[in-house]
């Protein structure tokens, strides 16, 4: 390969690096509704969004969105804003998807939101005994003890009967569920029972989807981590007074990136120098 050839290969890692960087991190924001007042929050500070608002619902959207129920009128908040979106709702489970869209039970109707106001009514008549946004735009609910998987344009039976004692999503188009005291891993496809050699939950003490297709599980004073495989405790004894989960963030490829690209750009004008 030219000498040409390589540092173009270099400098497009290192324009890749610099694009994806911001990216890692778009996802350190939230939205908070202080009184009436909705707030957007970034790392550096807050910023006041127009408007006077009652929270009938709330969820984050997954691209640093949200979609907030104020009465029966929804609306799309952005950081410069809200658009209030057609349709009256009322709000019997509400989930954010992951990919800046959203999922609402509509008394016993499923819809779909979407940034341009789409709502897809996906029919049926639920009710919900358990809800969560699976992370890559679909969502799991539980109706009576029939698992159903939903996507944009319709749903999916998940074999098996359940009872829900924990039900978390896992950020990557999979759920866990604490069965009774079995925790069930699912996928769109059918579920996998968590083995956990004899021991293991029995007791739901907090519960938490980690972002990356695990979660984590305190049965008492034990912590487990969970991967579709299998169970690992993890070492101490804790108590619960607030548990969430922080998200995947995928850091360190793009530092990797960087520091690739910047040393190919160095070598590049040494070479032309000594050329």
């Amino acid at each position: 390969m030219s000498r040409l050839k390589v540092c173009v290969a270099l400098l497009a890692a290192f324009v890749l690096a610099v694009v994806c960087q911001p990216m890692a991190h778009a996802g350190a924001v939230a939205y908070f509704l202080d009184g009436t007042t909705m707030n957007y929050f970034t790392p550096s500070g807050n910023t006041a969004l127009p408007g006077g608002w009652t929270n009938n619902g709330f969820v984050g959207a997954g691209d640093g969105n949200a979609y907030f129920l104020d009465g029966t009128t929804m609306n799309y908040f952005t950081p410069s804003g809200n658009t209030a979106l057609p349709g009256g709702w009322n709000n019997n489970g509400f989930v954010g998807a992951g990919d800046g869209t959203a999922y609402m039970l509509d008394g016993v109707n499923m819809y779909h939101f979407t940034p341009s106001g789409l709502a897809t009514n996906l029919g049926g008549s639920f009710t919900n005994n358990g809800f969560v946004g699976a992370g890559d735009g679909t969502a799991y609910f539980l109706d009576g003890a029939t698992m159903w998987h939903f996507t944009s344009t319709g749903k999916t039976q998940v074999p098996g009967g359940f009872v829900n004692n924990g039900f978390v999503g896992a950020g990557d188009g999979t759920a866990y569920i604490l069965d009774g005291t079995a925790v069930r891993h699912l996928t769109p496809s059918g579920l996998t029972t968590i083995p956990f050699f004899g021991v293991g939950p029995g007791n739901n003490n907090g519960f938490v989807g980690a972002g990356d297709g695990t979660a984590f599980i305190l049965d008492g004073t034990t912590m487990y981590h969970l991967t579709p495989s299998g169970a690992t405790a993890l070492p101490g004894g804790w108590v619960n007074n607030g548990f969430v989960g922080a998200g995947f963030v995928p850091e360190p490829s793009s530092v990797v990136l960087l520091g690739l690209g910047l040393a190919g750009l160095v070598g590049c004008v040494r070479r032309k120098r000594q050329s």
